[in-house]
């Protein structure tokens, strides 16, 4: 059996793992002696799997599904993970256009280890529909929404449509994505089923220039209140809401503005704010007046429990900051000035050149060893003028899809590095004085260091290791591809010498934890109630993978639901009509259920006793005590076996006593 279908064999029996109704007392053990509480294994786990607590609980449902910060200030938690956000923004564009495919997007992202995407809440369709004007970007006349309604008679606004209606919202049945709110809840609850967050900029439409005020809803000649563009900054009453007085066309301008803007702030909140993965930023760019808004929504929001980002004015009272635009592909200084001031916040650059080459591994790179969350703003400045998110827009021609592929690919290989391989994000901060030459760390001296060499920067490069005890375990990883090279040791103590392959640009990650950089590649928490992980103390290149908690109903169902997911997306490609069967068989017992697997697994594998290696090959059989035991009353387990020191995989289950190897 190849590698492939172990991979899928082991993810199922993490998936599959059956539930009871009533609550189930865990005990974990590792060796022949079984000990009377968990502290032991938790106190070994903890060195690798930040989610296990001191008593070794298993962590729940009740604590998915929320945004929050770390303990340190610096990173973002969210479904109890600590994360570095490196995302993708749609900007305005996947709000604007409804042909755009965000289903597919965030799709992409997700596939890619994306945490987070980007988007603008509004921004007017700058085009006319007899095709006078058309926008660039998609050279086209696309179907554009806004917030706000059309009204059904009187008079055109400036893209010869019925002017806008800002008393009134353009919405629509859950499900027809032709409207803006049905559109913006199907996208943020999409990416809530893939695990992904959404940012959401919420003002102010960008009446920075002439052309975007021309279209802009609150343009008189649209439908709006407004003659002037400087006006849609400026509010009544900063301080006091008006959002719950009656309408009266005889208010001042700047109230009948606040109350527009502010029953807009009002359903984001209710529409997609109560999802539990949406965060709200105040405004595109910070490169024009913010009026008197500023200070006034940032209490609208926080006061309503969301999470609120802002730049650095407002650090003490926001719950994230904002970077300015920073233009140069080297932007360390700038995230580590953001990761250093105080008091701490996760620091986000969501817009800066380059946008297109190789520099643009530089700027996520250089951001994100600085500490910072990284936004890659994709709709500008690319190889053509449709590349990008338009993409997404089947209509939109001569769009470099692959080259959008690859930077989304390469956002990726940093997501997956800080978020799945480094073992304690939340204590990694900059620490650039440890390395010579152009390279950056990021790094908790002692435990773990990140290290970026830049792009044509020299081969050989020195890291101070005086504050390691002991060994000190390295791999190279390939920024380009997202590959671990083999594993390498370095005595810590001293400062030592590494010398990448090339001069390329390359990531250096080393531990004291020996095998621990490949636990989150091969490791996925596949069930919703999550699951357990131990190593065992004896051999730290061995982990164990068991179920999480059986008193949730729903999680079996959610659990099948994504197994079978992930099972139609590796369909074979190859003609091989053995993994075609195979693969036919996998999804009818997937329907079936953890019996069906179990049933598939007996005829295929060979039954060795405890003492036998469940390793193929000459490797020595495994001493007496070696498999972790786990009583759970009346619970059937199901476990894997991960080999990361040889990356081979062995899948061992424990059904009523019996343990089955699944061998390569």
């Amino acid at each position: 059996m190849n590698m492939t279908w172990n991979c899928v064999f082991i993810a199922f029996l993490v998936a599959m793992l059956p539930t009871r109704a009533h609550s189930v007392d865990y005990l974990i053990t590792a060796g022949p002696d079984p000990s009377p509480t968990a502290a032991r294994a938790a106190s070994e786990l903890a060195k690798y799997i930040e989610l296990v607590t001191e008593d070794a609980a298993i962590i729940g449902p009740a604590e998915r599904q929320t945004i929050g910060t770390s303990l340190s200030g610096h990173y973002v938690t969210y479904n109890g993970k600590t994360l570095m956000l490196v995302g993708d923004s749609g900007t305005q564009c996947v709000m604007q256009n409804t042909n755009i495919n965000h289903r597919q997007w965030i799709d992409d992202c997700a596939g890619c280890g994306l945490r987070t995407v980007h988007i603008w809440a509004m921004v007017a369709p700058r085009q006319k529909q007899d095709g006078s004007k058309l926008e660039s970007r998609y050279r086209y006349v696309y179907p554009g929404i806004t917030p706000w309604a059309r009204r059904t008679s009187g008079n055109s606004a400036t893209d010869q449509l019925k002017q806008w209606d800002t008393r009134t919202f353009d919405e629509g049945a859950d499900g027809d994505l032709t409207h803006y709110w049905p559109r913006l809840r199907d996208l943020c609850s999409y990416a809530k089923s893939k695990d992904v967050m959404v940012g959401i900029t919420v003002f102010f439409g960008w009446p920075k220039r002439d052309l975007p005020w021309l279209y802009h809803p609150f343009n008189a000649v649209n439908g709006g209140h407004l003659t002037s563009k400087q006006a849609v900054q400026t509010i009544y009453s900063p301080g006091t809401e008006v959002l719950t007085e009656t309408w009266s066309d005889s208010w001042p301008s700047a109230k009948k503005t606040q109350w527009v803007w502010e029953r807009f702030c009002k359903k984001l909140i209710d529409d997609v704010g109560s999802l539990g993965n949406v965060w709200f930023t105040f405004m595109d760019e910070h490169s024009y007046s913010e009026g008197n808004c500023g200070d006034h929504f940032l209490s609208f929001f926080r006061k309503r429990g969301q999470i609120w980002a802002d730049w650095n004015n407002r650090r003490s009272d926001v719950s994230w900051v904002c970077s300015k635009t920073f233009v140069n592909p080297d932007k360390n200084s700038r995230a580590v000035s953001g990761f250093t001031a105080t008091p701490a916040r996760p620091y986000l650059l969501l817009e800066g050149h380059p946008y297109i080459g190789d520099a643009v591994r530089t700027s996520i790179w250089t951001f994100a060893i600085g500490g910072g969350h990284f936004h890659f703003h994709n709709d500008y400045a690319q190889e053509t003028e449709t590349t990008g998110i338009m993409c997404y827009d089947p209509n939109a021609r001569n769009g470099n899809r692959a080259a959008d592929l690859t930077r989304r690919g390469w956002l990726g290989h940093a997501s997956r590095l800080f978020n799945d391989i480094v073992l304690n994000l939340d204590a990694m901060a900059p620490h650039n004085d440890l390395a010579s030459g152009s390279t950056y760390v990021l790094a908790n001296p002692g435990s773990e260091y990140v290290v970026y060499s830049m792009i044509g920067s020299a081969a050989t490069f020195t890291l101070d290791l005086g504050a390691v005890d002991g060994p000190v375990y390295c791999r190279f990883y390939n920024p380009r591809t997202g590959t671990l090279g083999t594993v390498f040791s370095r005595a810590g103590g001293s400062t030592q010498s590494f010398t990448k392959a090339d001069s390329s640009d390359w990531v250096l990650h080393l531990t004291t934890a020996h095998a621990a950089p490949e636990l989150s590649k091969y490791i996925e928490l596949v069930t919703e109630e999550a699951a357990i992980i131990e190593s065992e103390p004896s051999n730290a290149s061995t982990v164990f993978v068991v179920g999480g908690r059986d008193e949730n109903p729903i999680a079996p169902r959610l659990a099948k639901s994504r197994a079978l997911s992930r099972l139609t997306s590796l369909k074979p490609d190859s003609d091989d009509r053995c993994d075609h069967e195979r693969y036919d068989g996998l999804v009818r017992d997937c329907k079936s259920g953890p019996t069906q697997i179990a049933k598939r697994l007996g005829r295929d594998l060979e039954i060795p006793t405890q003492s036998t290696s469940p390793y193929p090959g000459s490797r020595p059989p495994m001493p007496d005590g070696f498999f972790g035991y786990v009583r759970a009353a009346s619970l059937r387990l199901y476990s894997a076996i991960l080999d990361l020191s040889s990356r081979s995989l062995a899948g061992v289950i424990w059904s009523s006593g019996c343990a089955m190897k699944l061998s390569r």
